[in-house]
């Protein structure tokens, strides 16, 4: 055999030799490995106390809370008017603190729903007497009602920083409370308190963040007294808001093009005393309100041509000590805070009739647990 017969046979043997090792997985060449799969998105609960924050893992197939870090901070307090939310997809919390003139920004622990406070936090409203907090559906810019307009930032949803808008705040000449914007984002609703009965509706121009009042806000509602908290319906369009003085829940349909509130049909709903909470299924199918002075849930079936809504069987549901209450997403559960008993009372809800029946396990332990928000992390 020539030199250069077994030089080449002795290539084409080796690289025969190579590939059948690689093929037996005794070599060290192959194909790279898939990459790790995406995160497994969980729901978390977060409550605050007079001490601080409480995170909960949510079991998806029961419901049952599960106690996981605590965030001690004592300046948020036991605010029962305020609110808390999410944002940048489970990344941060915002709530606002016990004296209602500061905005608190949290970095979550995608694992243990532990808080870390954000560069910057926490950040000042510019006055007292804030109610709640409302976010954009893009998540650019976060408002914050209180007595002399809305407090309007842009947020970072990398950083969680806020910075305040120019010419923040923004006015009505009416005295808002809660505010909550439209799932298109093209409305901002705000209540006032319960002197102020007036319903606000500005216009949102998505490239700046800014606020503009409509043609005619505020409006008046038709009781005595002022509406205190607010949902809007996932379509947008309809807007529903608890008037625990006069034990009501009153209903309005906003017209697209000029932000013009008409009150639905059948509006104002009785309630139960002190209907100061409420929340709406995610499905926009029931509407439940908590019902602070006698501890109960009131729920209700919304009707989807009119927004109108009627009392379902067996409401108004009874535990105790009701301030507060959160849907789940997809509205499988709702969750309602009872401070007085230390506790938060779970219930699954009916998907076809909106019926609530009692977790098993339940209520959890949660000391002092006043406020409360669902976040889902991944």
């Amino acid at each position: 055999m020539s030199m250069l017969r077994k030089a080449l046979y002795a290539l084409i043997t080796a690289s025969l030799f190579g590939a059948f090792m690689a093929g037996c997985g005794g070599g060290s060449a192959g194909t790279n490995p898939p990459p790790p799969p995406p995160p497994t998105a969980h729901e978390v609960l977060f409550a605050s106390n007079s001490a601080g924050i409480q995170a909960f893992s949510i079991n998806s197939s029961t419901g049952m809370l599960t106690a996981l870090a605590s965030t001690p901070d004592a300046d948020l307090g036991q605010f029962i008017t305020g609110n808390m939310l999410s944002a940048a997809s489970g990344k941060f919390l915002l709530a606002i603190d016990a004296t209602a003139d500061h905005i608190k920004v949290f970095s979550i622990n995608q694992t243990t729903g532990g808080l870390t406070p954000v560069t910057g936090s926490p950040f000042a409203i510019g006055g007292g007497g804030s109610g709640s907090l409302a976010m954009d559906s893009s998540g650019k810019y976060l408002y914050a009602p209180f007595a002399l307009g809305v407090a309007a930032f842009s947020f970072n949803s990398s950083t969680g920083f806020l910075s305040p808008l120019a010419n923040s705040p923004f006015s009505d000449g009416s005295f808002p409370f809660a505010g909550a914007v439209d799932p298109s984002g093209k409305f901002l609703y705000t209540t006032g308190n319960t002197v102020d009965t007036g319903f606000s509706v500005y216009a949102l121009n998505p490239g700046t963040g800014a606020l503009a009042p409509v043609v005619g806000s505020p409006f008046a509602t038709p009781l005595s007294t002022g509406p205190y908290n607010l949902v809007v319906a996932p379509a947008g369009l309809t807007v529903y808001a608890t008037v625990p003085s006069n034990n009501a829940v009153i209903g309005m349909t906003i017209d697209p093009v000029s932000g013009t509130p008409t009150p639905v049909a059948g509006s104002p709903f009785s309630a139960v005393d002190g209907d100061m909470f409420l929340g709406l299924a995610p499905s926009g199918k029931f509407l439940y309100t908590c019902n602070n002075s006698n501890g109960t849930i009131s729920a209700f079936s919304v009707n989807s041509a009119d927004g109108s809504l009627t009392p379902i069987a067996g409401t108004p549901f009874g535990f105790s000590n009701c301030s507060a209450t959160v849907a789940v997403n997809p509205g499988k559960y709702l969750y309602a805070a009872n401070p007085g008993g230390n506790a938060i009372t779970g219930f699954s809800i009916d998907a076809t009739t909106g019926v609530l029946t009692m977790l098993s396990g339940s209520p959890f332990p949660a000391a002092g647990a006043t406020l409360i928000t669902i976040a889902t992390l991944h």
